[in-house]
């Protein structure tokens, strides 16, 4: 996919409006800016301008999110490497980047495959590594690393915490697995199915906790799981 095709895909999703939304705001047909996003048509400079000043940024804020998103991309959690030096990259690209751009950026559902089984073989890897760190770790490597947003991640982590002895454990698991499913890749549909499953379980440990909002948070999850679609049948609450 070109730059400008990027660009133009970071600044959108980055703002949480949907396609039809943005054509609304920018005044562009719907089908040139699904276009735009499949890399079919390259925006030129006017259009770009237009679509970020469609949701409230610049060009520039784009070129800034593109070049995070790509330091981000190159960040691997690789074997045998010091958590340690890991964390401390990681917390200063946090100081040095702007809180705003980070929190646009763990939103963006960017394209990807569909979700299918072969996805929780390399989720259980993962769910190894978030296994050796304690819960504001866990969080953090999430918030920047997008091999750690899957929905198979969001399911492991939400079945480690049904099966965990300690209720505090659990809530943590519970949590973690909420946080990784609001920031998957794919289609609204699929993303509210996995929040839907994953705030389920949130309810579960709430309700056991004798927590007041369980009951809240169990109607929420139901409203997004019957919001959704799980067209491969691969979740089962």
């Amino acid at each position: 996919m070109e730059r400008n095709n990027l660009i133009a895909r970071l600044l959108r999703a980055g703002s949480g409006k949907s396609q039809e939304q943005l054509a609304d705001d920018t005044g562009l047909h719907p089908v040139t800016v699904a276009n735009i996003e499949r890399g079919l048509d390259r925006p030129e400079t006017q259009t770009l301008d237009q679509i970020a000043a469609g949701v409230s940024l610049t060009t520039d804020d784009g070129e800034e999110l593109l070049r995070l998103y790509e330091s981000l991309q190159r960040r691997r959690l690789r074997p045998g490497r010091d958590v340690d030096d890991l964390l401390a990259g990681l917390v200063e690209d946090l100081r040095n980047r702007s809180r705003l751009l980070m929190e646009r950026l763990r939103r963006l559902p960017l394209p990807g495959e569909a979700p299918s089984p072969e996805d929780r073989s390399a989720a259980i890897e993962r769910m190894a590594v978030l296994r050796t760190l304690d819960e504001p770790t866990r969080l953090l490597l999430v918030k920047v690393d997008e091999d750690f947003r899957t929905w198979a991640l969001a399911e492991q982590a939400a079945q480690a915490s049904a099966a965990a002895d300690d209720l505090r454990e659990a809530r943590a698991w519970a949590r973690l697995a909420v946080e990784i499913a609001r920031t998957i890749r794919g289609s609204d549909a699929w993303r509210n199915r996995v929040q839907g499953f994953t705030l389920a379980q949130e309810a579960r440990v709430l309700k056991a906790a004798e927590d007041r909002t369980a009951a809240a948070v169990m109607e929420e999850a139901g409203k997004l799981w019957n919001a959704g679609e799980d067209p491969g049948g691969l979740l089962a609450l």
